[in-house]
C-alpha cells in the first residue's frame, strides 16, 4: 500500500514538473546544419527579384521575391566550417549581379542576415 502511494505521488510530481516547465525553446545548435540566410536582394528600387544560389556542397536554391526588396533562402546542409555561396541576382528593371558571401552556422538561432 505504501508503495502504491510513493509511486503515485512520484506521478504526479513528475506530471506537475512538466507542467511547470513546459517545454525548451528550439535553438541551433552546433550540429544543425539548416541556416535560413536574409536580407536586402540589392535591386535598387521597389522591383521583383528572381536569386538562385549555388554552395560548393551542390546544394541549390531559388526563389522569386516581391518589391519589398528582401529575400530569404534556407540552405540545409551548411557544414561546420561554413561555406562560400554563390548568390546570382535577377532584378526587374535593373539587370542581374552576382556575389560570393559567406554563410555559416549562426551561435544562436538558425537565421544569418546576408546582403546580396
Amino acid at each position: 500500500m505504501v508503495h502504491r502511494r510513493l509511486a503515485a505521488l512520484a506521478a504526479a510530481t513528475g506530471v506537475a514538473a512538466a507542467m511547470v516547465l513546459g517545454a525548451a525553446p528550439a535553438q541551433a545548435w552546433p550540429g544543425d546544419s539548416t541556416v535560413m540566410t536574409y536580407g536586402d536582394d540589392g535591386c535598387d528600387g521597389d522591383q521583383l527579384a528572381t536569386i538562385y544560389a549555388l554552395a560548393p556542397n551542390g546544394e541549390w536554391l531559388s526563389g522569386n521575391f516581391g518589391p519589398w526588396g528582401g529575400y530569404a533562402l534556407t540552405f540545409t546542409h551548411v557544414p561546420a566550417h561554413g561555406e562560400s555561396v554563390r548568390f546570382d541576382v535577377f532584378c526587374g528593371t535593373t539587370g542581374y549581379h552576382s556575389t560570393q558571401r559567406w554563410v555559416n552556422r549562426p551561435n544562436v538561432g538558425t537565421s544569418l542576415h546576408v546582403d546580396l
